[in-house]
């Protein structure tokens, strides 16, 4: 959540910066973003960072050597694979709904939302612990993903009720 968090604190200055309208950018920053993402992860995957716990699934890999930094020495399913298939397939859907939809701010808020919600629930299977978790159930990703998903819930709720009152004019 590190790097999303960096990302726009850069995005925001520079559009401050250049009295740029983050209006204008939003969808194509969103949709360049999740394009970034699908490489992040994979490099995630293999500078061995992201990791589920244990698995039974049949598809997974042990990492017994003694400089790889998972705490385990069984069958593990590699979490930051899911977040990049994952963000391969929001991309192109996002695209596709950005191509047919012509309303500014749609994806970007349906990206956060649906992206926020996976990492909420995704979060849960992460053997890395942080500081959160020991005093509730919730990691540092999950509080985040919250927020994010309840202030562009916010946002779509109101790019609705705009649709709605100018189709009915």
């Amino acid at each position: 959540m590190w790097w999303i968090f960096l990302f726009f604190i850069v995005l925001l200055w520079k559009i401050k910066k250049y009295h740029l309208s983050i209006e204008k950018y939003l969808d194509c920053i969103v949709l360049s973003f999740f394009f970034a993402a699908i490489i992040w992860y994979i490099g995630a995957f293999f500078g061995g960072q992201i990791y589920w716990k244990p698995t039974t699934l049949p598809i997974w890999i042990v990492y017994n050597n003694s400089n790889a930094n998972v705490p385990f020495y069984w069958d593990i399913f590699p979490l930051a694979i899911i977040y990049a298939i994952i963000s391969f397939a929001l991309f192109v859907l996002l695209y596709i709904q950005r191509v047919i939809s012509k309303t500014d701010w749609t994806v970007g808020y349906l990206w956060m939302f649906i992206f926020s919600v996976l990492l909420f629930g995704l979060e849960f299977l992460n053997w890395d612990p942080d500081i959160f978790q020991s005093f509730m159930v919730l990691n540092l990703n999950q509080i985040w993903a919250i927020i994010i998903a309840l202030t562009s819930f916010r946002w779509l709720r109101k790019i609705g009720r705009a649709k709605t009152l100018a189709s009915l004019r």
